[in-house]
């Protein structure tokens, strides 16, 4: 089993609601707007990361987090190899080739997640889950736990001290 982590707002609905189609329509660098993908990490400091390279609020008004710790079979994950990737792929503006390859693995339906390479952070990988495969339901949710979010990680405005 594999296990991967996903940081997101707090919410007060039972935690298999992270899989409905409705919360996972959000673009990204690999999904356009309304392409439902559910993004996580293959460690909890690249999901918190990853969160942080989106955070647009002071931590004071941010909402609480919570961390998912998840595991589904190793033999459901598809990968992309950065070699196979345009040389732009972790630019801040994605090149439009990153949704076609997510788009196509969407489409082609073989596997629950695909293992893609992070922009955030070199050497490291995030996973994209497909909501509506057949066998999303056998990706478990090991734990949900509150995440408590290290202000000095995030400043309004200025550099870091």
């Amino acid at each position: 089993m594999l296990t991967i982590f996903r940081l997101q707002p707090q919410k007060e609905q039972p935690p298999r609601y992270i899989f409905l189609e409705e919360n996972c329509l959000d673009g990204g660098r690999w999904n356009p707007d309304g392409v439902p993908v559910l993004y996580a990490s293959s460690t909890i400091e690249l999901a918190l990361l990853e969160l942080l390279v989106h955070f647009d609020c002071h931590p004071d008004e941010a909402k609480p987090i919570e961390l998912f710790t998840l595991a589904l079979d190793e033999d459901d994950v598809q990968e992309v190899h950065p070699a196979h990737l345009p040389d732009d792929w972790n630019a801040p503006d994605p090149p439009a080739a990153l949704h076609d390859i997510a788009r196509r693995w969407l489409e082609e339906g073989r596997s629950v997640a695909l293992k893609v390479p992070s922009a955030v952070v070199a050497h490291t990988f995030n996973y994209l889950l497909n909501p509506r495969h057949e066998r999303i339901g056998q990706v478990q949710i090991l734990k949900v736990e509150p995440f408590v979010l290290d202000p000095r990680l995030v400043e309004r405005a200025g550099s870091p001290a």
